[in-house]
């Protein structure tokens, strides 16, 4: 019995969780219509071929085979037309096609079937965190996904043996106070960004510090936070601190305390998903408290280290927190409720 039904009962459950997405449209087509129509475009098929969005593979049992995703920027990704061609595509640089003899059997079944959910442009970030989300929780897990390699360990980043820190300064100083009183009951801290390029690991290597503490959940989501939004949901938490590298337009290794309004104008575009709209996301699905924790970068540039500014910040803020972590936090929100119940 396969579990395409699965999949439309999980995604409908994704959208009920966030009711202010417009509903995407479906598309379905055989495998091999959807091919000639692909390459016949040019006769005005597929206008929902550059829109953001999930598809998916569907065998002759009914199996869902891969689950892939579209930001639609065509400058990119090429759209969610071409993402979802480029798997026959002689010579594409897809990682998948490394593996061709497993989707050669997919390729040559007849009753097999493609599929797509269409989002509105302005929605282009969620199915990035729709597709993470089908692939977890389909049971069993499209079997075609497991042919994606794992993302590569960081050499540089979390090895790197760091000039002695500097001081702390006054900005980290600052934010031991800003934190007294706002950190309650469950915590979550998450930390952001690439480490991969310099100072931009700065979140994950904070979230890496933070002790083992009950009711304090630390996660490294490093570029994709919307992946980890469920883990997020799931615990509950009364407070969610990001930590990651943004522009300040300030000396490298600056630290600032922001809330989701003040965040808009100084993220840097390189992340996939405005962190103000994940934000207000985990605010109206937890109601619990959410601020970001920037660390102005010196150098982010691909396979670059972390600069010794930055690695010092670093330390002061995993400090800081781990301190504020481990002192007595009044209940509040799902703990209060549980206390109550």
């Amino acid at each position: 019995m396969g579990n395409k039904g699965q999949l439309e009962v999980l995604v409908d459950s994704f959208l009920a969780r966030a009711p202010g997405i417009k509903r995407p449209e479906r598309i379905e087509l055989r495998l091999d219509q959807f091919k000639r129509e692909y390459e016949a475009r040019d006769r005005g098929a597929f206008l929902w071929g550059s829109k953001p969005g999930i598809y998916y593979f569907v065998d002759g049992k009914g199996a869902v085979a891969f689950v892939g995703k579209s930001a639609g920027a065509p400058e990119h990704d090429g759209g969610l037309a071409s993402r979802m061609y480029g798997h026959w595509v002689p010579g594409s640089s897809d990682a998948r096609n490394k593996a061709p003899e497993r989707w050669a059997l997919l390729l040559r079944d007849s009753e097999a079937t493609v599929g797509a959910y269409v989002f509105a442009a302005c929605d282009w970030y969620w199915p990035l965190a729709l597709e993470q989300f089908l692939i977890c929780e389909l049971d069993p897990r499209p079997y075609l996904c497991e042919l994606l390699a794992p993302r590569p360990p960081v050499e540089g980043a979390a090895e790197t043996t760091p000039a002695p820190p500097e001081p702390v300064g006054p900005a980290v100083t600052e934010l031991r106070e800003q934190l007294a009183g706002r950190i309650q009951g469950e915590v979550v801290v998450m930390g952001l960004g690439n480490p991969c390029r310099g100072d931009d690991a700065a979140g994950g290597l904070v979230a890496r510090q933070i002790r083992d503490v009950p009711g304090v959940y630390a996660i490294d989501a490093q570029d994709a936070p919307e992946n980890h939004w469920r883990q997020v949901v799931n615990q509950r938490p009364d407070t969610i601190i990001m930590v990651g590298s943004i522009n300040l337009y300030s000396v490298p290794g600056s630290v600032v305390l922001l809330d989701k309004h003040r965040i808009a104008a100084c993220w840097p575009s390189t992340y996939r998903m405005p962190i103000n709209a994940l934000m207000g996301y985990f605010e109206r699905e937890t109601h619990a408290s959410i601020f970001l924790i920037g660390i102005q970068p010196r150098q982010t540039d691909f396979m670059q280290s972390v600069s010794p500014e930055v690695q010092a910040s670093i330390t002061g803020v995993a400090d800081v927190l781990n301190h504020a972590l481990a002192a007595p936090r009044k209940p509040a929100g799902a703990l209060a409720r549980g206390a109550a119940a």
